[in-house]
């Protein structure tokens, strides 16, 4: 039976990367664990969102240059349902199980010694959560890992892949990366929307997925019924 990782917290249509998705998700027994992405703000805290930007009618600019008083007037809706942005610590204080915690930094630069320890602090003190933390930023996740052991590294279409990824415990790749890759790693491969693409994967790699209950539920995968 394969195992299903929640791309932003994606199931049952709440508006991805929210503490709602995130936390719905990881409630869901076909569900093994949650990615989401991490930005940090212009006053050094870690807040759940996928883009540099935000684009609002009350607020917009660069994440990296407002402050989380600023962010937290900021509101989206989906379908109906009004949304504000989480911080990491919000998000991570009401998780209560062991499933696996992907944290993705989205900073497209170097983090400064003090914002690496701040993040570092931040996550020890949920030394008894499952938490992955994960970067494309090679510099940055390969000073992380120095910290922080179970850092690992992001592969992207072109990104990463003539680079050194025999130091990092696990890896996140595309499924055609993975159809060439030998290694002892801890895989994740993403991001799987599509049943057929099942057949071409080993049962014992993670699957970060839009979809986890339609792949759960799919012939190719041999669940038994919930």
């Amino acid at each position: 039976m394969f195992r299903f990782i929640a791309h932003r917290g994606n199931d049952d249509g709440f508006l991805e990367n929210t503490k709602e998705a995130i936390l719905n998700a990881l409630s869901k027994p076909y569900i093994d664990g949650v990615e989401f992405d991490i930005r940090i703000t212009k006053d050094n805290h870690f807040i759940i969102h996928h883009n540099a930007t935000i684009l609002d009618s009350k607020k917009s600019g660069l994440i990296k240059n407002m402050t989380l008083r600023q962010l937290k007037k900021v509101e989206f809706e989906k379908r109906k349902k009004k949304y504000k942005l989480a911080t990491l610590k919000e998000v991570l204080k009401e998780i209560n199980n062991q499933k696996i915690i992907i944290i993705e930094i989205k900073e497209e630069i170097d983090y400064s010694l003090y914002q690496k320890k701040k993040l570092i602090r931040l996550l020890n003190n949920y030394s008894n959560l499952n938490i992955y933390l994960v970067s494309f930023n090679y510099k940055l996740i390969s000073s992380i890992q120095k910290i922080y052991e179970n850092s690992g590294l992001l592969i992207g279409k072109v990104l990463n892949r003539n680079k050194d990824i025999t130091k990092f415990p696990f890896l996140l790749m595309p499924l055609d990366f993975y159809k060439k890759y030998e290694g002892v790693q801890e895989i994740f491969i993403w991001t799987i929307n599509e049943a057929r693409q099942l057949k071409d994967i080993k049962e014992k790699d993670y699957i970060i997925t839009d979809k986890a209950y339609e792949l759960f539920m799919s012939p190719y995968n041999h669940h038994k019924l919930l």
